[in-house]
């Protein structure tokens, strides 16, 4: 990106954990729990069973990380990329 003169600053949200929980819809005669970690909805179940919602746990306690109240209140524009695909 420097090469054409994009001047980029890459920033974590926050150094304190904040996992994704995320909720189910059970298809009928699916024995799966009805919550259950990103990791295992992604990578174990292949995304599935469909997705009902989301909960970021500790996300009441997670501070933003070094530099980020700064960088967005100097900021021209902001991009927000998930860590996850939803």
């Amino acid at each position: 990106m420097r090469r054409v003169g994009i001047k980029t600053v890459v920033l974590p949200m926050s150094d304190d954990a904040v996992p994704t929980v995320v909720y189910t819809k059970r298809d009928s005669g699916s024995t799966g729990p009805d919550e259950m970690s990103f990791q295992e909805y992604f990578v174990h179940r292949h995304c599935s069973p469909r997705v009902t919602g989301f909960r970021f746990d500790n996300i009441e306690r997670a501070l933003p990380a070094p530099g980020v109240s700064a960088a967005l209140t100097e900021a021209d524009l902001v991009i927000i990329c998930p860590s996850n695909p939803w």
